[in-house]
């Protein structure tokens, strides 16, 4: 994997009309491309793009769908997570590149081709959740439940020492 695999995802600046449609189809082959040590397995999906040009700057609209398969940080198990991503980027024509923000990057006013690998695979990244939590847990205080189930006790067992000061 090197500069034709990466090559895939350039967008052309120069050829854009006013409003324009990208898809490019991803998989773990970009996830290993920026961090070979990730413990994704088998992501993948599509990713839309719309980009409305305008002077002096570009409006990229990506919209991603894909899953990944995670494992559950407490019962270990695996299960396929989805995604479904909504993300905008402003993309400017300044003097230097810079990323300001998430939502703003700077380029340099003669640049041809800009590559949107980088941007599919955070946005892909931050849609996954801190917690990976297996959908058939129902809720964390509950996954007692999901790894055995214990029987519960009745009230009406209470001793009858104690109920004297119940009525107190």
């Amino acid at each position: 994997m090197g500069k034709k695999f990466i090559n895939q995802y350039n967008i052309n600046l120069k050829s854009l009309s006013e409003k324009d449609d990208f898809s490019f189809d991803f998989s773990s082959e970009l996830f290993l491309y920026y961090d070979k040590e990730n413990d994704l397995k088998t992501p993948n999906g599509t990713c839309n793009i719309q980009i409305n040009k305008r002077d002096g700057l570009i409006e990229m609209y990506f919209k991603i769908k894909g899953n990944v398969n995670l494992n559950c940080d407490r019962s270990l198990k695996e299960f396929n997570f989805k995604i479904n991503k909504k993300k905008k980027i402003i993309i400017k024509f300044e003097k230097i590149d810079e990323e300001i923000n998430d939502e703003i990057v700077f380029i340099k006013q003669n640049t041809d081709v800009i590559n949107v690998s980088k941007f599919i695979y955070e946005f892909f990244l931050l849609s996954i959740p801190l917690k990976r939590i297996h959908p058939s847990v129902v809720n964390e205080n509950n996954i007692d439940n999901f790894v055995f189930s214990t029987k519960k006790k009745k009230e009406n067992n209470i001793d009858p020492r104690f109920e004297k000061l119940k009525k107190l």
